[in-house]
């Protein structure tokens, strides 16, 4: 009667330990990404400003002109869903 193979030692990973799911170890969290329902969107296809002139967003100045454009820019930012990973 022939014995049954025995499994080889490095059955559970290229390492020679087993899978975490075979250990019981807790899966490591994935990073939290902000996605569009449409597959393959990111924040960026969210944001209140994708339409906008990004000139509007770079004034030239600290005066007069200047400070409206950046008081206009700030009011796209407000009311922008994705303005935290933006920002970051």
């Amino acid at each position: 009667m022939a014995a049954a193979p025995r499994p080889s030692p490095n059955a559970g990973s290229a390492r020679g330990r087993p899978a975490a799911r075979d250990r019981g170890a807790p899966s490591e969290p994935k990073p939290v990404r902000l996605v569009s329902a449409r597959a393959g969107a990111s924040w960026h296809d969210e944001a209140a400003c994708r339409h906008r002139d990004p000139e509007l967003f770079f004034p030239i100045g600290t005066s007069g002109p200047a400070m409206l454009q950046v008081e206009e820019a700030r009011e796209v930012c407000r009311g922008c869903p994705v303005k935290e990973p933006c920002l970051q």
